[in-house]
């Protein structure tokens, strides 16, 4: 619909002695300005009122129905011009960059190819980011299960198979992290692709690669808590909020194996005693502030601190089966 606000003002009866002012608002700009052009050449010829011309405009207008709107700012491939989506392509098809990495080194050179370029192949981290949309959908073909669009654990196996991992390996735990997986031995199709292009990965070659910074990831301390905690909704089953403890068990042993903690075997052995029911949320994340502020011998432990209650039964199992002895901790204990 065309809003007009008309104000006339009449310096004789006749149409050629209107002088107007037209406001438009909404929908067929382009359409309305030409038409009232084309009535500013045509008025001294012009027999009818110009209200009855602008009607029929307006009349015209709904039967189109509304012109969409481009939000401001925003410029999608389609709309660039000829001469920036063929540079688009160009610098695409040279470097194998992403769309996102080839815009945003054209538009820091200008749009010169020659610059882009520059700019291009002296930043390290677009070359070692950048992805192949193409190779990453062959990928994740290769892997995806005949009958859902996910990867399930067929082709988890596969892939740990052609990367030469083993999938008990915790650089499959790491890996899952960086793909945000919401469920273990599963990946959706927007989980593995967006992963591998934050690792700046597209081909096994680069995958294999890459396997070696996974690992060293895991000896970063920031990073092992959050790879850590994600573990939790990782490897619990969809729709429980608790841990199953078989399943928590294997976790720890895989995750502390990095970080030797000394009582882990011991841990777990409680767990089995004393224990038998699945593990919180609060017992996994409150374990990994026990290791690490609470040394083997517990001489750093405080009986009135906030810890959950079944890490209190653990000092209380250490000190009964003589794990402990005299602030002391017994690694002979370990092989019994």
């Amino acid at each position: 619909m065309v809003i007009m606000l008309l104000n006339y003002s009449f310096r004789s009866s006749s149409i050629n002695a209107a002088s107007y002012n037209i406001c438009c608002f909404a929908g067929h700009r382009s359409f309305v300005h030409s038409k009232c052009t084309d009535l500013r050449r045509r008025r001294a010829a012009s027999s009818r009122p110009l209200l009855y011309e602008l009607s029929r405009i307006d009349k015209f207008s709904r039967v189109l129905g509304p012109t969409p709107v481009t939000r401001r700012n925003q410029k999608p491939t389609h709309k660039l011009g000829r001469g920036h989506r063929d540079k688009l392509q160009q610098f695409m098809a040279i470097t194998g960059a992403s769309e996102k990495i080839a815009l945003q080194s054209l538009k820091a050179s200008d749009w010169h190819l020659e610059g882009a370029f520059d700019y291009f192949y002296s930043q390290p981290q677009l070359k070692t980011s950048y992805t192949d949309s193409r190779h990453l959908e062959e990928l994740y073909n290769r892997y995806k299960d005949p009958y859902v669009d996910m990867i399930m654990v067929d082709g988890i196996t596969l892939l740990c198979n052609d990367i030469q991992v083993d999938p008990q390996d915790i650089v499959m735990l790491v890996l899952s992290w960086h793909m945000k997986a919401g469920t273990m031995c599963e990946f959706s199709k927007k989980e593995f692709i967006e992963g591998l292009q934050s690792l700046g990965i597209d081909s096994l070659e680069k995958f294999r690669e890459k396997i070696p910074y996974m690992r060293s990831e895991l000896k970063d301390e920031q990073k092992f808590r959050e790879i850590y905690n994600f573990a939790f909704n990782w490897a619990k089953e969809k729709g429980q909020k608790s841990l199953a403890l078989d399943t928590a068990i294997g976790m720890w042993q895989l995750l502390f194996a990095e970080r030797q903690w000394p009582l882990v075997d011991h841990w777990c052995q409680f767990l089995q005693a004393r224990h038998n029911k699945a593990i919180s949320r609060d017992t996994w994340s409150q374990l990994l502030e026990f290791a690490k502020t609470v040394g083997p011998n517990l001489t750093d432990y405080d009986a009135e601190g906030a810890w959950p209650y079944l890490i209190d039964e653990f000092v209380e199992y250490l000190n009964e089966n003589g794990i402990i002895q005299n602030g002391q901790f017994s690694d002979s204990s370990l092989k019994r």
